[in-house]
């Protein structure tokens, strides 16, 4: 943090209940922004700086703050209570919550998750006319999805560098996520001809999503109660993606069985058709889109993000390769992408 930064951040806490005499203690879990605990005497508060890059124009601060005030008014308390933010300086000041990520996931902890999303859901009427925005990369058909993960790719075919893990990850792409890419999607324009889901959700299909939603962003308490944290890229979208992103997020993975098993329990509760069938179908692209992801420190734009995240840059590129690459192995190898 530049000396300008820390000045306006002791002017920003020094304006909020913090005030003064207080202790930063850095937290690890950010992967796009600095956080840090921010401890006084009269208690403890969670303190962001988000990270804002040229190419990448999205608002974290503005989308994790408006989501997570609305769910506050609307009395839900699994969340971080968001008290004060700065958009000039992009601050955010929220509610300290204890816990840790769940070291292996179960049923109860899948019952848990589905009762979140229900419950954020239940206001969907009253949040169709408010301010809430899409979701950060909102889909809301087949073409949508596909077009969103192909972007991605296609970001990836351009990499820059004469590093060696440079040319690996150029090679990775070419060889073998272009070419998976091709088998997926002739295998989703088979099952859009016997079916309807080249039509554009309604809005009462739509939902409201924290997206990134997985148990990497959830904190258990002693008591084994989730707290649900992270909704820098939350607003509308289509629940199929959710329930991917669910499934495929690698930090805190959920097996075949539970991730049917969230999927039939909140597919069952919201009562909107075909999520489950779009969900199955969907599944490989999302597969593809996170290796997509394990792969953005290669660009410029996911490089800086770590680094301003407290990332040690020179390491990074291989670990994540190595990541992408057993993801793969596991996934999307031969047919292991059918369900």
């Amino acid at each position: 943090m530049t000396k300008e930064k820390q000045i306006e951040l002791v002017l920003f806490l020094k304006s909020s209940k913090v005030g003064d005499n207080y202790k930063l203690i850095p937290v690890q879990s950010g992967r796009n922004s600095q956080v840090f605990r921010v401890h006084h005497t009269s208690g403890d508060w969670l303190l962001k700086e988000y990270h804002q890059h040229p190419e990448d124009k999205r608002d974290r601060l503005g989308a994790e703050f408006m989501f997570l005030q609305f769910l506050w008014e609307k009395k839900i308390r699994q969340i971080p209570e968001p008290i004060m933010c700065d958009r000039v300086h992009h601050f955010g000041l929220f509610s300290f919550l204890e816990g840790s990520h769940p070291e292996e996931v179960e049923p109860r902890h899948i019952s848990q998750a589905v009762q979140f999303i229900l419950k954020i859901n239940q206001f969907r009427e009253s949040a169709g006319g408010s301010t809430i925005p899409s979701a950060s990369e909102a889909c809301f058909s087949v073409n949508e999805h596909l077009n969103s993960v192909e972007h991605r790719l296609k970001n990836l075919t351009s990499l820059e560098g004469d590093m060696e893990l440079v040319k690996q990850a150029q090679e990775f792409v070419e060889k073998f996520l272009l070419r998976k890419w091709a088998q997926v999607k002739e295998h989703i324009k088979k099952v859009i001809q016997k079916n309807k889901f080249e039509e554009s959700l309604s809005q009462e299909e739509r939902i409201l999503s924290p997206s990134d939603f997985g148990f990497h962003n959830t904190l258990e308490s002693e008591q084994g109660d989730l707290s649900f944290i992270d909704f820098e890229y939350a607003g509308w979208d289509d629940p199929a993606k959710l329930i991917c992103d669910f499934g495929c997020q690698p930090e805190v993975p959920v097996n075949k069985i539970l991730w049917l098993q969230f999927l039939n329990m909140l597919s069952e509760k919201l009562e909107i058709s075909s999520i489950s069938q779009r969900a199955k179908v969907l599944l490989p692209v999302y597969r593809i889109k996170w290796c997509c992801i394990m792969l953005n420190e290669f660009r410029s734009v996911g490089f800086t993000r770590r680094l301003h995240a407290g990332t040690n840059g020179i390491n990074i590129l291989g670990l994540q390769l190595k990541k992408a690459q057993n993801y793969f192995n596991q996934h999307l190898q031969g047919e292991a992408w059918l369900i």
